[in-house]
């Protein structure tokens, strides 16, 4: 169990308390409010940020979204290496990773690696890799935006009105710079399926959002072969009326696949 420490000591850093208690061993907090250093939460000490310096723990989690960046700055100043600082994205809530939390509990005792087709900046990526630090997780995205094979698709079927190059803004590095362990992840950069070759793994849980009719449909087909006994595979912008491709692929592989059952969430 990993010890943490979190900076907020008000009702965000109580709430975050509530949420990582069971998985992590919280041994203080710490704020910049100076009539709180010496007292309790729960029996936790309130410290001052210096004597963070001298403290043996493996992260700090921030409770503040909008001094999230100064606070950063002031640990960094202190000698305190960002590896150690919680990197979460902004509007990533405790409720979606509650979710992501429970999935990880439920596939507990199921065999088989992780998975995302379609990463962007890895927003979500990153979720999984936290809840599942003991499994690779591969990352299946072009880096580049969309792709023009797709297009085609989403003119042909009235799909959307996706156009080549969007969700461009995006690299490998940025990417692998947001992962808790990132030694765990296996980058598959290129056209899908074609970044599968050679690829023999079995998979637990995956992740699919890449909007369009074709590589849903693609990812469904080729990570559908290759999923263990009790595993889940989750989809985004299943009822997105812009991106109707998402929808179509997924009931046509689900009618020609009667022993699945989709679920909407």
């Amino acid at each position: 169990m990993k010890k943490m420490v979190i900076f907020g000591a008000g009702p965000t850093g109580k709430r975050m308390y509530d949420f990582y208690k069971d998985i992590c061993e919280i041994i203080a907090f710490t704020d910049n409010n100076e009539s709180l250093y010496g007292s309790e939460y729960n029996g936790i000490p309130i410290i001052e940020p210096a004597k963070l310096k001298h403290m043996d723990y493996d992260l700090i989690e921030i409770a503040s979204v909008p001094g999230h960046d100064s606070i950063c700055a002031q640990l960094q100043d202190l000698g305190i290496d960002s590896s150690r600082i919680r990197k979460r994205f902004p509007g990533m809530t405790y409720d979606r990773e509650k979710i992501f939390r429970q999935y990880a509990k439920e596939l507990a005792g199921v065999e088989g690696e992780c998975a995302e087709l379609g990463v962007f900046q890895g927003k979500t990526a990153g979720e999984i890799n936290r809840v599942f630090p003991d499994r690779k997780l591969y990352l299946f995205d072009t880096f580049s935006g969309f792709d023009e094979r797709d297009i085609e698709v989403e003119k042909c079927g009235d799909y959307s009105k996706a156009r080549r190059g969007e969700y461009k803004d995006t690299s490998i590095e940025r990417v692998l710079s947001v992962m808790e362990f990132p030694e765990m992840c296996v980058i598959r950069k290129g056209y899908f399926p074609q970044t599968t070759v050679g690829l023999e793994e079995k998979f637990a849980f995956v992740r699919m959002d890449v909007d369009l009719y074709k590589p849903t449909k693609a990812g469904l087909e080729w990570f559908g072969k290759r999923m263990t006994e009790g595993s889940m595979i989750i989809l985004h912008d299943y009822y997105t009326e812009s991106y109707s491709g998402v929808k179509q692929a997924v009931d046509e592989y689900v009618k020609a696949h009667s022993r699945l059952r989709r679920v909407a969430a």
